[in-house]
């Protein structure tokens, strides 16, 4: 079971380990994909997509068309979208 906090605070004693220092949120349980860097756990591939999407808007335009109409599977991601740390 993936369980997020959904208030964002500051880490603690009591959250040490299970906390994101992406989005500040502590996260649990089972996801598709942890980084190991900053510990945001992506629940499903459609989450890890949906995030690398996201970035789109940062690179060419030419870039940004391509994500949006390939088909793209969340193996093929190899890094965090949220810290941009590889995956291992």
């Amino acid at each position: 079971m993936y369980v997020s906090t959904s208030v964002v605070h500051e880490i603690s004693e009591r959250c040490n380990g299970t906390h994101c220092h992406s989005c500040g949120l502590d996260e649990t349980g089972h996801a598709f994909e942890w980084c190991l860097e900053c510990g945001h756990g992506f629940r499903t591939e459609h989450e890890l997509i949906s995030a690398y999407r996201r970035r789109a808007p940062r690179s060419p335009w030419w870039r940004w068309l391509l994500l949006q109409i390939a088909p793209l599977r969340g193996d093929r991601i190899t890094f965090c979208p949220l810290c941009l740390h590889d995956f291992i």
